[in-house]
This record gives C-alpha cells, structure tokens and sequence, in this order.
C-alpha cells in the first residue's frame, strides 16, 4: 500500500464489519452496531470522529504508530497508509481472529498486542505517534494522570499523542438517549477531565477540532479531537 501525507479514511467493506460483528458480544462495543446498523445520519457522525482525528495527523514524521482501543482495527486501516508499523492495542478476546478477517478480507495484516492504556507493552521512547479515540472517556479520572504518564513515556522526545472524546453536551445525551445507550454509566471521565489530564502532562496542544463545527462551545459540540506534542519545540 502506498505511503501518503493526505490521510483519507478508509473503512472495511460491509461483509469485512459483518464478521467482525460476529465477535461484538456487546451492543456498543467498537461501535460496529454504528458502521452496520446505523441510520445514515448515525454512520455519518461516526465516521467524522475518525476522519477528523485523521485530518490533525497531516505532515507529521512518523515512523511507528500505536493505537489504544483499538478493537476490531477499522482506524488502523487509514493510520496503515501512513507506515506499515501500526500496533492496536485493545483488551479484546478475539484480537487473531480480527486480524485473520482484515487479512482474508482487506488484505491487510494488522499488528495487535493484547494489553491496556494503562500499561502498555512498549519500550520507553520507542512509539512516534499514538491515537486514541473513543477510549479515554472510559477511564476512572482518577486514573487518567496515569494513564496519560504512560502514553507520553512510550513516546520519543518528538513525539505526537491523537485522541478524540465525546462532549457531555445535551445534544449528546438525547443522541445516546434515543439508541438507548447510557452515557452517563459508560463514560467515566467527562471532557473537562480528559483536557485537563492531557493540559498537565503534555507540553504543547497543537490542534484542536470540534464537530460539528470547529469554535462551537460545549454546550453545542458533541464530539472533540486534540493533538498534543511532547516536545516544547516550535517547529
């Protein structure tokens, strides 16, 4: 697969979400219920995050790419056509079948390493870039300074952290509220405690987007993507 700097995102074909589907014991789980049995207007918010979180990774020197809840690998299909060496990493059971699916199905051989964000498996400044989108919110607050300690340790001194949260909004809650979806038991950290996290222990926040609209307050966004650097460097 060609290597790119205009990241586009690529989702797995119908049939490639369906098998996938086949491991979801969970209704919600990887939002795959999304991909396949969503409205339009449901897919086409879902698949903003990505996009979106996509659209800050623009012209970044990237060599190696860690994703953190990365479940059944649909962000690692766009994030491999940046460098070959991406690594999901996700608490998922069923991570060698998911990778077998993506082979047999897209032709691409997806690396996985079954472990947690609180602990990842790598060594200290070994990991460019890592993205993680829809993850964080899942974490006790309490344990996102932690959290956040590990991420920028598997960094390199340059190194670039991607990720993407919902935000607590009213117009979110009636979303989640309508496909029957409790947002308030399955989200443990709010918006304000993920930017405070990420304000405490990284250096510089590179760019900020807000869906729908970029500049919208709280109050009418419901979703936000951040890049943070390691480095203090102005490039």
């Amino acid at each position: 697969m060609r290597k790119t700097d205009n990241q586009k995102l690529i989702i797995p074909n119908r049939e490639t979400l369906n098998q996938l589907r086949s491991f979801d014991k969970e209704k919600y789980a990887d939002a795959l219920w999304a991909y396949v049995d969503g409205s339009f207007l449901v897919k086409r918010l879902y698949l903003r995050r990505l996009s979106t979180v996509l659209s800050l990774l623009r012209s970044l020197p990237i060599t190696r790419i860690v994703e953190v809840g990365a479940g059944s690998g649909i962000l690692m299909c766009s994030l491999k056509t940046m460098t070959d060496d991406v690594v999901g990493v996700d608490l998922n059971d069923h991570l060698a079948a998911v990778r077998k699916i993506m082979m047999n199905q897209q032709g691409l051989d997806l690396d996985f390493v079954r472990s947690d964000v609180k602990h990842l498996p790598f060594r200290s400044g070994s990991v460019d870039l890592i993205v993680g989108v829809s993850v964080l919110e899942h974490i006790p607050s309490g344990s996102l300074p932690g959290v956040m300690s590990e991420i920028s340790t598997a960094l390199n001194s340059s190194g670039h952290f991607a990720l993407g949260y919902p935000i607590e909004s009213a117009l979110v809650k009636l979303f989640f509220r309508a496909v029957e979806f409790n947002f308030g038991a399955e989200h443990c950290s709010k918006a304000t405690d993920l930017r405070n996290a990420v304000k405490n222990c990284f250096k510089r926040i590179l760019k900020s987007k807000r869906l729908p609209i970029i500049g919208l307050p709280d109050c009418l966004s419901f979703y936000e993507t951040v890049l943070v650097s390691k480095s203090d460097r102005v490039d």
